[in-house]
């Protein structure tokens, strides 16, 4: 049973609750709460540090990814919207899960996000925001908080800025060949990375990392040059809630794909094993299966300019080649991307000549 005792609040003069578990640590609290008073009576600490320094005496510390798990864990969130934090915790806020909330300042979160903006399309970017201030207002709700630490600080999105490149991609087969081609030779210089399989997969097929990443041998069909797109990493479902489908790939992929089959340990190819293991064995925690730096390092190696490259672009390369190969029927090319809606699968698409100002193809 919890001892329980009702000391002043260094703040409002009111009587509140506190418990220890013991006799020895409910005075070490009574004595904190005094200190607090005399340093705020002194001037040697500011109301909000001994509002901050109460809540951690009451709730104990209370780190992003602690507040993170409590709310994806909310019996009312729905299952996508609770995927969606846990995966962006494991993701791209992985550097601030264990930072205490109190510790996400403006200059805490700016580097991180403007290095975001830089490999994030802009609407990843406001998910990741918006999955941040969620997290935070809910911590508030609990009383885990009593501030928005950033403040009035706000993430630039750089996809809004004027003049801003588009994402790019291959803008014809010869160049996303030389870029597979560039990327297998790195694979044969460094460690073994399948870099080459990876950008192949995605380019040949219209992968996003996250079904790149769920990709499992027993998808593979060998006979019938088809490969099977049924789920994300460790078996999330594929975004949307779309239908599993069944895409066809040349020989090229697969022929890729069978030297990289036998690069792996026995048991690591077994068809229920994922075709692109993670480095520690097993399936990615994650989607990011290719990261930004092998792809770009490919397409340096194969005498195009990177910066504005993502594992994304791999995605891009495939629809705006499908679009090439149908002669731009878009209702063609949305059932092999398997985009819902012509506007959305518009915005994948790009000239497919590098000088040219305007889009290969628009909404009409």
């Amino acid at each position: 049973m919890k001892l329980v005792a009702y000391p002043r609040h260094p703040l409002t003069g009111r009587q509140f609750t506190v418990r220890g578990r013991t006799e020895r640590e409910l005075q070490a609290y009574l004595h904190a709460i005094h200190s607090m008073r005399q340093e705020l009576r002194l001037e040697l600490i500011t109301p909000a540090e001994v509002d901050r320094k109460l809540r951690r005496l009451r709730f104990g510390t209370v780190t992003l990814s602690k507040a993170a798990h409590a709310y994806a864990r909310r019996p009312d969130l729905a299952k996508r919207t609770r995927e969606r934090v846990e995966s962006t915790i494991a993701g791209p806020l992985s550097e601030l899960a264990g930072e205490e909330l109190d510790a996400l300042d403006g200059p805490r979160l700016a580097p991180l996000f403007d290095r975001l903006a830089t490999r994030m399309s802009r609407g990843y970017l406001v998910t990741t925001w918006r999955t941040l201030r969620a997290i935070v207002r809910y911590a508030a709700e609990r009383g885990w908080t009593a501030r928005v630490p950033w403040g009035a600080w706000r993430p630039r999105a750089r996809a809004g800025k004027p003049g801003r490149a588009l994402r790019e991609c291959a803008r014809s087969e010869a160049e996303r060949d030389r870029i597979i081609a560039a990327a297998a030779e790195l694979d044969e210089l460094g460690p073994y990375r399948a870099v080459a399989p990876k950008i192949a997969a995605a380019a040949h097929l219209g992968l996003r990392q996250g079904e790149l990443a769920g990709l499992r041998w027993g998808d593979v069909d060998w006979s019938r040059g088809l490969v099977t797109v049924g789920r994300q990493w460790r078996d999330r479902e594929l975004k949307g809630a779309a239908d599993i489908a069944e895409i066809a790939a040349p020989p090229a992929l697969f022929e890729l794909l069978l030297r990289h089959r036998a690069r792996l340990d026995p048991d690591a190819a077994a068809n229920g094993k994922p075709v692109f293991p993670a480095p520690g064995g097993g399936a990615y925690a994650s989607g990011e299966c290719l990261s930004t730096r092998d792809l770009r390092s490919a397409v340096v190696r194969a005498g195009l300019e990177a910066a504005s490259w993502s594992p994304h672009s791999l995605r891009d390369t495939f629809a705006t080649l499908e679009a090439k190969r149908v002669q731009g029927d878009l209702a063609a090319v949305a059932l092999r991307t398997r985009h819902r809606s012509l506007s959305a699968l518009v915005r994948y698409l790009r000239p497919l000549e590098r000088a040219a100002a305007a889009p290969l193809l628009t909404e009409g």
